[in-house]
């Protein structure tokens, strides 16, 4: 008889063992999903102060001059290039980036645009109808390679939204060595890739994630130079928060 009831008290614990192991499945699924969505919000918490801190203004003494070297600010939704002149008699930007490098001599130019970004997103992305999700995640989320984009132009039209900083000679000067120093190796190692016929690609320095981006890139190099910017600039419409548009003729 003990026999008996020890061996139906066996099945009926092996009986109830199905249902509780699948409450345990589910509950542990459930746990894993909240800790997922805590790590999302806490990471976009996280991010949002970073933006928020990112608005303090540094150089709060700058002011453009009336006489001096002007360079602008011209951002996308999406993207921030520095336009210079690509020669005057502080920084000659046609000896490191030659006429030759593009697939057609720009010779009506008066300008370079130069910016920095995810070499993947630059290179494999050529039109936003070509835009990879794999592509976007990867260049925000994990630290990748760089390029320096080029592209040959004349002082914006003021209607395409670009602001501008007007520098003394140090403060331009300051500028171009920091924009120099993004390029890979002592001179511009140029890639062979373009989107048409007056830019061309660079190899470049440091890595690309979503602390650190094209715009942040733009944003460093003026608050290197004393040009009054956030103190960090991972979005488009950041970096020329602080200066003024460039005037109209």
């Amino acid at each position: 008889m003990d026999d008996e009831l020890v061996g139906g008290d066996q099945t009926n614990a092996t009986a109830g063992d199905a249902p509780i192991g699948g409450r345990s499945w589910l509950r542990r699924v459930r746990r894993g999903l909240f800790r997922g969505v805590l790590t999302v919000a806490g990471f976009l918490v996280c991010y949002a102060l970073f933006l928020l801190v990112g608005l303090v203004p540094m150089n709060r003494g700058y002011t453009p001059l009336a006489d001096g070297i002007e360079v602008f600010v011209l951002e996308s939704p999406v993207h921030t290039d520095l336009i210079l002149p690509i020669k005057n008699d502080l920084w000659d930007w046609s000896g490191s980036i030659p006429a030759t490098d593009f697939p057609e001599n720009p010779a009506w130019a008066t300008h370079y645009a130069v910016g920095w970004g995810d070499r993947g997103f630059y290179l494999e992305t050529p039109t936003w109808a070509e835009l990879k999700v794999s592509t976007a995640l990867v260049a925000m989320f994990w630290p990748s390679d760089t390029v320096v984009h080029v592209s040959a132009c004349t002082a914006p039209d003021p209607q395409r939204g670009a602001v501008r900083a007007v520098l003394a000679p140090d403060q331009y000067r300051k500028l171009c060595e920091e924009i120099a120093a993004s390029f890979a190796g002592d001179r511009p190692e140029r890639i062979d890739f373009s989107y048409g016929r007056f830019d061309t690609f660079y190899k470049a320095g440091g890595a690309y994630h979503c602390f650190y981006t094209c715009n942040s890139w733009a944003g460093a190099k003026l608050q290197a130079a004393g040009v009054s910017t956030p103190l960090f600039t991972p979005l488009p419409g950041q970096v020329g928060m602080y200066l003024e548009p460039a005037p109209h003729e």
